[in-house]
């Protein structure tokens, strides 16, 4: 009895260091699988942030570029999701920055950039601002390039300036100026709006905010990518092809004059690619349809083609003739075929809707 007593204790000993051994080594190698999670993690880590570093060196030469272009430090560059909210910052943090001072905008600018200011300036026949010198502090605010009739606005005022740089920059040198803002997608990019402060111009946040210093990217890095790539491209089209554009805004202008009763709104100090003009006796809804028929997508700012049913109000302020008017953005890249084509159908296109 005494022997197996023994032999049981021996095997029971044997069964406790056996599971033992089987639960050190479980332990061991869930100690192993922990160290190699931990490394694994460690290791994205490392990854995240070479990435993230990587990134925002990326953003910082974008930046760079972009600010060369603008004529401005990288430092003076803002974004944000759309060029409606940039036009809006910078009129609205420039009349919060400093007393007293006023936003003097001429009446061809965009309606956000009117809406945000204190007067309104009455424009000449060639869409040049006719603005007076005034003891307060004014901020003059002007399309450099007129989006509807292409006139270049850049005469030098001695006062502080705000230009909507939309349809000039990497068209056109940059006059010097305070302010500045535009819509990426005026030169093909996505949906991003660009602001330039300069750093010696009294700006204050106009957003109610804890932090008094309005951060620099305000959108997306990547759409900020994609605008410095499509403005590259935009630069590179307009050197090479700026001047048979012009030749193009040329001979729509010589067709207009020999068709008769068409105001040519363009006027001589203009870029090539904007080309605008209106027909009497004919509905620019009409027109516009009838150049889709052949292919060719025009706008109109008639009262009958604009969304609020009045006609444009740069056409107004110009004292262009509002009715049945046509408005071209010419792609750089237009092909002469398609030039060539429109100024074939154009006499049959006006001769048509005329008779409607």
């Amino acid at each position: 009895a005494l022997s197996l007593g023994v032999v049981i204790a021996w095997i029971s000993i044997r069964a406790i260091n056996k599971a033992l051994h089987c639960i050190a080594t479980s332990l061991g190698e869930g100690a192993a699988q922990v160290e190699t999670a931990a490394g694994q993690v460690s290791g994205s880590s490392q990854s995240i942030a070479q990435g993230a570093s990587e990134q925002a060196a990326a953003l910082e030469e974008t930046t760079s570029e972009l600010a060369a272009t603008l004529k401005a430090m990288p430092d003076e560059i803002y974004f944000f999701g759309s060029g409606r909210l940039a036009h809006q910052i910078v009129l609205a943090g420039a009349l919060k920055g400093q007393t007293n001072r006023e936003v003097w905008a001429s009446a061809t600018s965009r309606s956000e950039i009117l809406a945000g200011a204190t007067r309104h300036l009455p424009v000449d026949t060639n869409g040049q601002a006719i603005f007076e010198a005034t003891p307060s502090p004014t901020l003059l605010s002007r399309p450099l390039v007129n989006g509807e009739s292409g006139a270049i606005d850049a005469e030098v005022h001695p006062v502080e300036q705000h230009f909507d740089l939309s349809h000039a920059v990497g068209i056109l040198d940059l006059p010097e100026y305070s302010l500045a803002s535009l819509e990426a997608h005026s030169f093909g990019a996505p949906t991003l709006g660009i602001a330039v402060i300069k750093r010696d111009f009294r700006f204050a946040e106009p957003l109610p905010t804890a932090d008094p210093k309005m951060p620099n990217l305000n959108t997306s890095e990547s759409l900020v990518f994609a605008a410095a790539k499509a403005l590259a491209s935009h630069i590179e089209l307009a050197k090479s092809e700026y001047a048979r554009l012009e030749n193009f805004k040329s001979q729509v202008k010589q067709l207009c004059d020999e068709l008769g009763d068409i105001d040519f709104v363009t006027p001589s100090n203009s870029v090539p690619h904007l080309i605008s003009f209106s027909v009497l006796y004919a509905q620019g809804e009409e027109l516009a349809r009838e150049y889709e028929w052949h292919g060719f997508q025009v706008e109109s700012g008639s009262a009958c083609a604009a969304s609020r049913y009045e006609p444009s109000h740069v056409l107004v302020a110009m004292g262009s003739l509002t009715q049945g008017n046509v408005r071209l953005h010419v792609p750089f890249d237009a092909t002469d075929k398609d030039l060539k084509e429109f100024l074939e159908i154009t006499p049959a296109v006006i001769k048509k809707v005329r008779e409607l």
